[in-house]
């Protein structure tokens, strides 16, 4: 009887750390401001690419267009990335016991 209550106790101090990381972690600038960059990154790339696309299709052709554009989208899909990445590592250090 006495294993179960402790059992019990210690599952209970299991979830009130739990709690407080979860919460702490949620809280962290430095992982949210990496986070908001990279989404930014994200969006700014995609509709930068897209004006390239049609700002140089005039002047330099389709093909030259689309590989500048497909240029864009995948930098910006690399960067934002490893930001994203870097701002779970920094999260996950900070849940970390």
């Amino acid at each position: 009887m006495e294993e179960k209550e402790d059992m019990l106790a210690q599952l209970h101090e299991m979830e009130s750390e739990d709690e407080e990381t979860t919460s702490a972690a949620g809280k962290n600038l430095v992982s949210r401001l990496l986070r908001f960059m990279a989404m930014v990154l994200f969006i700014g790339g995609a509709v930068l690419g897209l004006a390239m696309f049609w700002m140089s299709a005039d002047y330099a052709g389709w093909l030259n267009a689309v590989i500048q554009m497909g240029a864009i989208w995948v930098n910006a899909a690399v960067y934002g990335g490893l930001l994203l990445g870097l701002s779970e590592i920094i999260r996950l250090l900070e849940r970390r016991p």
